[in-house]
């Protein structure tokens, strides 16, 4: 099929080409319009595929949207079919790619999530799509799969063992580069910031119910916030450490060491602003602590994060924590109980 087309008809209306998007397997997509309104053109193609056999192209691609749309994957509409020319007519969906997303160093953990909750449904349906980044298009924060294409179950063909190998984030590299682009400095909290962690925490415990205490409920006095945080700089196995942008808190990680019988161990607790979620700067900070925690002889490292936190409790298991239980009402927000997980890392097995 040649790039150089200007016009192109389904069902004799023509569509003016604006580019060619891409060749796949089945066919070649192209951007069309109709006056204002953009389109996408899908022309089936019968070129050999030496790694997937097809049998009647169009009426799999038909067969395959009906299905995807059932299930409730969220894809461009289908607008037209051209059986004659076996040409389809799909909703055009403006956005970069995920592969474009991975190639900048701009994927978020958001938008894998989003990936993995539709193999939630898939897989109950016993159904792969195909994962590659390219058949998925970010808009308005959402993740559309642009390609109908799928197929029956196979495990060595689903998400985690095909597919997320393609979307692999180099997390410290992209934060560090955000960091840097942001003016944002990871470093030491003394008790000059006291004022800056009062205005912090009353924001922070504002923005999410992970806190124990919400909105203008930390109330310490400057003098106290100053004798905590020179607590925390004295004690050799607690730190307290903080992300600082112009001036200001962004996100914090403070490691407490305990005293006596439990003094092998430190309790961990981290927040960060909702406007630098999913940026990296929680497992910059984390990675950090850790390493002060075993250059500073602390053995276990333990936390509680709430049961429905996902994307937290995937942060601290990338880091090597192991959920060891669950405290049942842990939190009671307006007359509701959540659940916590605990969590540990044990520094004993991986320093040997």
């Amino acid at each position: 099929m040649s790039d150089d087309i200007r016009r192109m008809a389904v069902n004799d209306r023509e569509y003016e080409v604006v580019c060619l998007l891409g060749k796949g397997k089945g066919g070649y997509s192209y951007l069309v319009k109709d006056g204002s309104k953009y389109f996408v053109l899908k022309q089936i193609h019968h070129e050999p595929c030496d790694y997937y056999q097809f049998g009647n192209k169009l009426e799999s691609e038909l067969r395959d949207y009906e299905h995807l749309r059932q299930i409730g994957i969220p894809m461009p509409r289908l607008i037209d079919v051209d059986v004659q020319n076996e040409r389809i007519l799909k909703e055009y969906i403006p956005g970069p790619t995920a592969a474009e997303l991975v190639e900048h160093h701009r994927m978020k953990h958001a938008w894998v999530e989003q990936v993995e909750q539709m193999c939630e449904l898939l897989y109950a349906h016993h159904t792969n799509i195909d994962y590659y980044p390219t058949n998925f298009v970010l808009s308005n924060e959402q993740l559309f799969y642009v390609d109908y294409e799928c197929n029956a179950y196979m495990d060595e063909w689903n998400f985690e063992n095909w597919g997320k190998q393609y979307w692999t984030i180099d997390e410290d590299e992209s934060a560090l580069r955000i960091l840097e682009q942001e003016g944002i400095e990871i470093r030491e909290a003394s008790p000059g910031d006291a004022e800056a962690f009062i205005e912090y925490f009353n924001r922070v415990g504002g923005e999410t119910d992970n806190m124990t205490f919400g909105a203008g409920e930390f109330s310490p006095t400057m003098a106290e916030e100053m004798q905590y945080l020179e607590k925390m700089h004295q004690d050799g196995r607690s730190v307290q450490l903080i992300a600082w942008k112009a001036g200001k808190i962004i996100g914090d990680i403070s490691l407490t060491a305990l005293e006596r019988r439990m003094q092998h161990r430190s309790e961990l607790g981290m927040a960060v602003l909702r406007d630098y979620w999913h940026k990296g700067i929680g497992g910059l900070l984390l990675k950090k602590c850790i390493e002060y925690a075993r250059s500073h002889g602390v053995e276990i490292i333990h936390l509680e994060v709430r049961s429905d936190n996902r994307w937290a409790i995937h942060l601290y298991e990338k880091y090597g924590f192991k959920r060891i239980g669950t405290f049942p009402a842990f939190f009671k927000i307006d007359c509701r109980y959540y659940d916590f997980e605990m969590m540990c890392l044990d520094l004993r097995t991986q320093n040997k």
